[in-house]
């Protein structure tokens, strides 16, 4: 899905308006991919949350999300050096100095319109499921589990703020896939969230 993408955008004419939108298309799934980001979090990507750190002689770079349904849940997380270089390349090309996803009006991406264009591309792709951002999101937080991250580095890097969304997709792991050893911390996090929970109930 991602590579047709890549080749519409990479085909069309240098510097257009419909390069302009097929990049769109293409850059803002390979964040949903890469990130996890909710949809909300990807649109809202700005050039300057685009960071670069230096550790040594290795370059990192990452995408800070904003955009959350929290403060708590902004976070910054390392992306691959190819999809920096295409976010830099996208934002120079075309000028984009504040969001890099944004409409031929000018106006913040509806979120609607490109999960049902997106849907739209992927059923002419004739795949076999459907494809939404919340389908690209679950499958990078179920990618950590099965890398053996702990549960404290899921939530942080999914940008959870409720405990008990966390322990969901360990468990949903645990349930159909027996073969993934998942990490052991996960207990410390449901025994955080009775605490939690119990504190609530006396308030």
């Amino acid at each position: 899905m991602l590579a047709v993408l890549r080749d519409r955008y990479q085909r069309t004419a240098l510097g257009s308006a419909r390069q302009r939108f097929y990049g769109k298309d293409y850059l803002l799934t390979a964040v949903l991919i890469e990130t996890g980001a909710r949809i909300a979090e990807a649109v809202a990507i700005e050039r300057r949350d685009l960071i670069s750190h230096a550790t040594g002689d290795e370059l990192h770079h990452a995408i800070l999300l904003r955009g959350s349904k929290s403060d708590a849940a902004e976070r910054a997380v390392q992306i691959p050096n190819w999809l920096s270089e295409e976010l830099q390349l996208y934002a120079r090309r075309f000028q984009l100095f504040g969001r890099l996803f944004i409409s031929r009006s000018q106006r913040p991406i509806n979120t609607r319109t490109f999960c049902k264009r997106l849907a739209d591309f992927c059923e002419g792709l004739q795949l076999s499921c459907r494809v939404t951002p919340h389908v690209l999101r679950y499958r990078f937080i179920l990618n950590l589990i099965t890398q053996g991250k702990s549960a404290l580095d899921v939530m942080t890097r999914a940008g959870h703020t409720d405990v008990q969304m966390t322990v969901y997709y360990f468990n949903q792991v645990r349930r159909l896939m027996p073969w993934i050893q998942v990490n052991g911390d996960i207990a410390l996090l449901e025994s955080r969230k009775k605490f939690w929970q119990g504190c609530r109930r006396e308030e």
